[in-house]
């Protein structure tokens, strides 16, 4: 397995456009924090300092949303820094964000005189327009990730699994969010913000919000001139709390593990570890915890000297650019690795109670270092720590996959929707086949919700959206005789417009209210992730967890399960999506589908681990899943590639179940039988992919006859899925 490498950097944050100036301003520690001129009415905030980007009126102009704005410089200067053209290069694009283009959304819901864009808005809010890829030069497999303040922190760890695993030779990871006033009304009515400007660690308490983006390239080391070579990915590990939403756990035990583990998987001495890269927003909470967790992981050195290791963090000088924060501090402290520097901690007086280590404060510290640990926290209590090592490092050791010959299997199955409670009702719609004549928007009633608010233990999530509940039900159904360990569990949830009405229920009080009176409470569930964290709170998982975002993102969370499991990194995951239909979003995506198709709400899981740890548990095993391909070529392409990877002909496939808004590209394809779930079921978003899977664990149920299927997907922004079952029951 060849190791991935960081091969091309970008980066445009307040403290400079590019890597030369952010060089400059850290070495000048030069202070970026001041009041924030592009958001109206932040007077009424209790601190109005921010870390901001401004662009020129011409450069606003260039694209429509901020954060594409700032997405596009930082993928320039890493396209440009990389040197070499992509040409012929099987490319994997992945986004990362925590809110993504809201301040687009924002601007629909203030106007009310566009609503028809804001379908439109929506498919895009998470991912690269076709715009800007145009522009650079840039195409390939797109993945989406919406973890919160982890989220391009998890963008670097999944490009990594592609390039050591072969998946793609190349992966462009960018990582953005910008200023918009759903963000900063919310982390003001959390009462998170400081008055004067961050200093993690620091008697000064609070956060300060930033915006800006970074880009790194990553490609397998025995691919790429070993002479333009920044840094190696050298291990990684992420895992949950299961303590609280907003919350970190005061113990800081989940994120002490995750760094354990990240360090095992590089196979690197903890002793060589000197240098931490701390998430460090500046709160009370975050800055006690993660200082503990510092403290138990590294015990037996920081006995020696609390001056062996030496802890920083950049959110000072950019403020906490949220989505974005994990890859560029990333960008950062490679550059100062490469520099012999550490940056400091600005506005430091005194070492907070609590936060008891060495930091580096207010000027930075000419230091020599060939290792580095960066850590990123966020909202449902996740934790990511990844380490980054000079290149070479010939004594780090490469992670083996658990085993090839592992196979990935299906155990278990799970739909929720306003048409079926349970999984035997849905097999039962699908077995009459009767089609969905009118359109219409088929919602939840008022009963099947009042069962789920008197479930057992239901106050724990009571304060959970809609989308969030749905996902608990069928988490709880799907576990129900699964005897899971919850270190050893992992989530890998999807949305496409799951949290619409969470935002919409928000930013329409904000409006209403006043900017300063976001809702706490709401604030919260706007943050895609929120589902898996009220998840693994009511459920204590604490395994591996991220969210994807996008139309189909089920297949990019199945893919990335399946690296995952094969490197023994959990024993099973749930991968899951909830989707709930938003006052718009009725009225637009029926327009969208010319009225030709119905809508629904509800969540669909399955639960995927090696065939190995089925057997040991005697899981019952219904599908094996053969191969999955996710390409922006043609539909035909995609499923070819998937066809010889799997040793198999068209003719092999016995059924495939299609799922393609509002059009069929597949039915000129030689299937032997196709079916589109959507005209039994109706769409259900990002929902839908796990639905049709389910319905194809009952067909192989039901006839042993039936050998493979395959799940199809074709995007509004056409990509192509393709997804290959074997019948194992």
């Amino acid at each position: 397995m060849s190791r991935a490498v960081v091969t091309g950097m970008g980066i445009i944050s307040p403290l400079g456009r590019g890597r030369e100036e952010t060089l400059i301003s850290i070495k000048s520690s030069k202070k970026t924090l001041k009041k924030i001129t592009s958001i109206p009415k932040v007077n009424k905030l209790f601190s109005q300092i921010g870390g901001e980007v401004l662009f020129t009126k011409e450069e606003k102009n260039s694209f429509e949303d901020k954060v594409e704005q700032l997405a596009y410089f930082a993928l320039k200067e890493a396209l440009k820094d990389r040197g070499v053209t992509l040409q012929g290069k099987n490319c994997a694009i992945i986004f990362a964000t925590c809110n993504g283009k809201n301040l687009s959304l924002e601007k629909i819901y203030r106007e009310f005189d566009s609503q028809t864009d804001l379908l439109d808005k929506q498919k895009d809010k998470c991912t690269l327009s076709d715009k800007l890829k145009r522009s650079l030069g840039i195409h390939g497999s797109e993945f989406n990730i919406v973890t919160a303040c982890t989220a391009s922190a998890h963008a670097i760890i999944l490009a990594a699994n592609l390039i050591e695993t072969k998946t793609y030779d190349l992966a462009i990871v960018c990582g953005v969010d910008s200023f918009c006033q759903s963000t900063l009304g919310g982390f003001n009515a959390l009462q998170a913000l400081s008055k004067n400007g961050s200093a993690p660690f620091s008697t000064e308490v609070g956060l300060t919000l930033g915006e800006g983006a970074g880009c790194l390239i990553i490609e397998q080391l025995n691919k790429t001139n070993k002479n333009k070579i920044y840094a190696q990915i050298s291990g990684s590990s992420f895992s949950e709390d299961a303590y609280h939403m907003t919350t970190p756990d005061p113990t800081g035990e989940s994120l002490k593990r995750t760094m354990n583990e990240a360090i095992k998987d590089a196979g690197i001495p903890k002793e060589d570890i000197n240098v931490i890269c701390a998430h460090g927003t500046g709160t009370l909470t975050n800055d006690a915890a993660e200082s503990l967790a510092i403290k138990h992981c590294f015990q037996k050195f920081l006995t020696i000297s609390k001056k062996n290791l030496k802890i920083t963090s950049t959110k000072s000088m950019t403020g906490h650019t949220l989505g974005a924060s994990g890859i560029i501090q990333a960008i950062i402290m490679i550059d100062c690795m490469h520099e012999n520097l550490i940056p400091a901690i600005l506005n430091f007086k005194n070492n907070r109670t609590g936060c008891d280590l060495n930091y580096i404060k207010n000027k930075p510290l000419c230091f020599s270092f060939e290792h580095f640990i960066s850590n990123s926290l966020a909202f449902g209590g996740n934790n990511t720590s990844i380490v980054f090592s000079k290149y070479p490092q010939p004594h780090i050791r490469t992670s083996p996959l658990a085993k090839d010959l592992d196979k990935i299997v299906i155990t278990g199955f799970e739909g929720l929707t306003p048409l079926a409670g349970t999984k035997e009702q849905l097999s039962k719609i699908m077995e009459k086949q009767n089609k969905i004549q009118t359109p219409k928007i088929i919602k939840f009633k008022n009963s099947m919700m009042s069962e789920i608010k008197h479930e057992k233990n239901f106050m724990k999530h009571r304060r959970a959206p809609q989308n969030a509940q749905f996902a608990i039900k069928a988490s709880k159904n799907i576990l129900l005789d699964v005897n899971y360990s919850p270190f050893k569990t992992g989530i890998l949830w999807n949305h496409w417009m799951g949290n619409l009405k969470a935002f919409e229920e928000t930013y329409l009080e904000t409006l209403k209210y006043g900017f300063e009176y976001t809702p706490a409470i709401n604030f919260t569930n706007t943050v895609f992730n929120a589902t898996s964290g009220y998840i693994s709170n009511n459920l204590n998982i604490k395994g591996p967890q991220t969210t994807f975002w996008g139309q189909y993102c089920p297949f990019t969370s199945i893919l990335f399960a399946k690296l995952l499991l094969k490197k023994d990194k959990t024993d099973i995951f749930l991968v899951g999506s909830s989707e709930k239909i938003s006052k718009y979003e009725e009225k637009m995506m029926q327009e969208k589908t010319n009225g030709n198709k119905a809508i629904t709400e509800g969540a669909a899981i399955i639960l995927l681990e090696t065939e190995k740890k089925a057997k040991q548990r005697n899981a019952k095993i219904y599908a094996e899943i053969l191969d999955i391909n996710i390409s922006d070529n043609s539909f035909e392409n995609g499923l070819n590639i998937c066809l010889d990877r799997s040793n198999l002909k068209l003719a092999d496939i016995d059924l495939n179940i299609d799922t393609v808004f509002g059009t069929n590209k597949v039915a000129k394809y030689s299937f032997k039988e196709s079916i589109n779930s959507e005209d039994y079921l109706g769409s259900m978003g990002s929902s839908s992919i796990l639905l049709n899977i389910g319905l194809a664990l009952n067909y192989f149920k039901k006839n042993k006859d039936i050998k493979h299927i395959t799940i199809t997907a074709q995007t509004l922004n056409k990509l192509n899925y393709c997804l290959i079952l074997k019948n194992n029951t």
